[in-house]
């Protein structure tokens, strides 16, 4: 009965340290996603928020994948993408990408046979400048590095390589498949 409870409390303990450092760091790109819907509702363009809390991740996606994007966009009439939407500052006119986070997403994408795209802003930028990039370009553009506190891989990639969309575009994400 002392090892049940000690594996419960254990769970338990792990579960809310986990949900901290969710939540810590949740807050900045809460605020990102809070200003992509307003934008989203802004141009009235439909959109599913995907709920990120802990509970409401199956185990049999966590098993193929770890991680799942913040929204299906509807971009008529070509149908829905998946968006990942960042808070990140561009640094020397570059933004970096973490390598695991874009494979995961590169298998989502062949496993639904839907588009991952990036959309990054930023305080700095007022949420009003939004940097849109296919994760399948990451890989293609993106130079390769790796973080010296960890070795953990990233890319590096230019933000000449991202489609730039101001809040106030006159149908926005018709810009997205310009590109092809």
């Amino acid at each position: 009965m002392l090892r049940k409870n000690t594996n419960i409390f254990a769970e338990s303990l792990f579960l809310n340290i986990m949900h901290e450092g969710i939540r810590k760091r949740g807050n900045i790109a809460e605020k990102a996603e809070e200003k992509f819907k307003e934008w989203l509702d802004t141009h009235e363009i439909p959109y599913l928020y995907i709920d990120q809390s802990y509970k409401t991740f199956s185990k049999g996606l966590q098993r193929i994948f770890a991680k799942r994007p913040d929204f299906l966009v509807l971009v008529k009439p070509f149908g829905f993408i998946i968006v990942d939407v960042k808070n990140r500052e561009p640094k020397r006119g570059k933004i970096f990408i973490d390598e695991e986070e874009t494979h995961k997403y590169l298998q989502l994408e062949r496993l639904i046979n839907m588009r991952v795209w990036y959309a990054i802003s930023s305080e700095s930028h007022g949420y009003d400048l939004w940097f849109w990039i296919p994760a399948s370009k990451v890989i293609e553009v993106g130079e390769r590095k790796r973080r010296r506190s960890d070795k953990k891989p990233f890319y590096i990639v230019s933000l000449n390589d991202f489609i730039h969309i101001k809040s106030d575009e006159k149908d926005p994400l018709t810009l997205l498949f310009k590109q092809f």
